[in-house]
């Protein structure tokens, strides 16, 4: 009985909020993190620290600079990238990410994409 709720519910909602049930394209910044994170099965790290951001994946920073827009972008990367499921900070303390198993597969899609 509770699916059908669930589902009442879901439809609900998105035509209130009229969102769309397509999923965006990955950003540059959250392909670069899975890719990173996948060559070595490596842990993504960030802190924002006196207004310096740094999201360090096998102690290399990826975040080219400081500036706002593209601090912004990398902190969305990091959101996006946990709400779609492909990263996750479960076990680990602050800004410690693993990739998930479907980060991994995401990871592998956009490296077999982008070689195309």
């Amino acid at each position: 009985m509770r699916v059908p709720i669930y589902t009442l519910v879901l439809i609900v909602t998105c035509g209130i909020q009229g969102c769309s049930l397509t999923v965006s394209p990955l950003t540059l910044e959250e392909k670069l993190i899975l890719q990173s994170a996948d060559l070595d099965d490596s842990l993504v790290v960030w802190s924002n620290i006196d207004k310096v951001l740094i999201v360090e994946v096998d102690g290399n920073d990826l975040v080219p600079d400081q500036r706002p827009a593209t601090v912004d972008a990398w902190i969305s990367a990091i959101n996006s990238l946990e709400a779609r499921g492909y990263i996750s900070n479960e076990g680990h303390k602050g800004g410690h990410y693993e990739l998930t198993n479907a980060g991994k597969a995401a990871a592998e899609t956009t490296r077999i994409s982008s070689s195309e």
